[in-house]
């Protein structure tokens, strides 16, 4: 995925959409914010907030050349 992203000059990270350190608060603000959009529930299994949460924090933390 990240791949195609970077093929389509899409962001994959939150630096790349200006916040360079994102923190743990804005993080969790902005996965709760995910999970009202009604394509939320789409997934193949049921996702939280929590997860998206996570899953943000693994790709910030990848090196920045990735991104």
């Amino acid at each position: 995925m990240r791949r195609f992203f970077q093929a389509v000059e899409l962001p994959i990270c939150l630096r790349a959409l200006g916040m360079p350190e994102p923190t743990g608060v804005q993080i969790v603000a902005i996965a709760a914010a995910t999970m009202t959009a009604p394509h939320a529930r789409d997934f193949q299994r049921v996702l939280g907030a929590s997860n998206i949460a996570d899953a943000v924090r693994r790709i910030e933390a990848l090196p920045a050349i990735d991104h």
